[in-house]
């Protein structure tokens, strides 16, 4: 089997997990907002979803404030739109648009998961490609949960600063890392 063939194996598997996990809904729900600052770090991944871009493989972890520790991984492709930008510190750069997403998050403390899916364009981010830095910020739909997260649905919405780093005489391996703010809001089954 191929890794291509793994990871659309490992892709099912997941999508199978999250119907399974947002099903549950009877009775009351309670909506909560957390914060969390995390720390990123991403590679180049051996996959994209539609050969549009490099896509990339991110591990990250931060500080939920009292929901505690959170750490998680995902997959994600971004494309050149063609449009120029303003990063925030009024440098010019180039818009980059998601073209796909998913990730899982765990919430140490208790071992919850939330499940995540991004759609093409939910993530807009500015780079500049002379120095790799970047800005990207969008909302990203929670789509299901385990634990206490079991039946969890709503979104959260990401700020992130990071850089982009291309070893010589590579075009398509890429490492970086970022720093960013997520804003969750949250409904699940009390």
């Amino acid at each position: 089997m191929t890794l291509r063939g793994s990871i659309s194996i490992g892709l099912v598997v997941l999508a199978s997990l999250i119907v399974g996990t947002h099903a549950r809904a009877d009775g009351e729900e309670k909506t909560v907002e957390i914060v969390s600052h995390n720390t990123t770090s991403f590679g180049s991944a051996p996959f994209n979803f539609d050969g549009d871009g490099v896509a990339n493989f991110a591990w990250f972890n931060g500080d939920a404030g009292k929901w505690g520790k959170i750490i998680g991984q995902g997959i994600s492709q971004s494309a050149l739109t063609g449009a120029g930008c303003t990063l925030p510190s009024g440098v010019s750069g180039f818009e980059l648009h998601l073209v796909d997403h998913v990730a899982v998050t765990r919430f140490e403390r208790t071992g919850s998961l939330l499940y995540e899916r991004g759609k093409p364009g939910d993530l807009v981010a500015c780079i500049d490609f002379n120095t790799g830095v970047f800005h990207e910020e969008g909302t990203v739909e929670i789509i299901g949960g385990t634990g206490m997260f079991q039946g969890a649905h709503g979104s959260y919405h990401a700020v992130q600063e990071g850089q982009v780093l291309v070893p010589p005489g590579s075009q398509k391996l890429q490492f970086g890392f970022a720093n960013a703010t997520y804003t969750y809001t949250l409904t699940y089954p009390k």
